[in-house]
């Protein structure tokens, strides 16, 4: 699995929240005279944009004023190599009208692949 982990050195999370971080709109500190601004919603979208994809997320702190920590945990996927194409494979044949200018500033419409 590929291991993310974010630190922090800010208010922490106080015990009894770490596990509710990641509901809808819950922020650990909600005094009005906050510092920090935010709705409580991000770290809500984290976890359901990593489970979405097969991960876990977690929070870790040692609670207020000890800083925090985020470990995402995703599932890791061998990288698909895309297959070369050989030279005839996926090439259609140019087709349609094509208009170049004479060098007296006419035009002059040919057929594409057509001698010219």
């Amino acid at each position: 699995s590929v291991v993310i982990r974010v630190r922090d050195n800010g208010i922490g999370i106080p015990p009894d929240m770490v596990d509710r971080v990641f509901e809808m709109f819950t922020q650990a500190d909600r005094s009005p005279s906050r510092p920090n601004g935010g709705l409580g919603i991000g770290l809500s979208l984290v976890r359901g944009l990593v489970e979405a994809h097969g991960g876990s997320v977690e929070a870790r702190s040692d609670g207020s004023g000890a800083g925090s920590e985020i470990v995402v945990r995703l599932p890791a996927m061998e990288a698909a190599v895309p297959r070369r194409r050989t030279r005839r494979e996926g090439v259609v044949p140019p087709s349609g009208v094509v208009v170049s200018f004479h060098p007296e500033g006419r035009p002059t419409p040919s057929r594409r692949g057509a001698p010219r």
